[in-house]
């Protein structure tokens, strides 16, 4: 749910948000073959999130404001299956 390239630009622009601890918190597995390697969904997430988080100036982003955009994510397929590949996210 927070990948790398999160964590990354939450320590640097919402050190606030203690990326790894939302990190240890959602914790979700794919269907059998949902997730393998970084696949073109999984690059749409990392766009998706890079995009939401950078509207944000530094230091205002709440825990809620990330948590309610990567449940609002997993809820749409996005033309990826999404909701078929990691099922059952529901974070809020």
């Amino acid at each position: 749910m927070v990948t790398n390239r999160m964590v990354a630009l939450l320590a640097a622009a919402q050190p606030q948000i203690k990326p790894h601890n939302l990190r240890n918190r959602f914790i979700y597995w794919s269907s059998p073959g949902g997730h393998i390697g970084y696949e073109s969904w999984h690059r749409h997430y990392d766009v998706t999130m890079a995009l939401f988080i950078a509207k944000f100036p530094p230091g205002t982003m709440t825990a809620q404001d990330l948590i309610v955009s990567m449940h609002d994510y997993y809820q749409n397929d996005h033309g990826y299956n999404v909701t078929k590949r990691i099922p059952g996210v529901s974070l809020i």
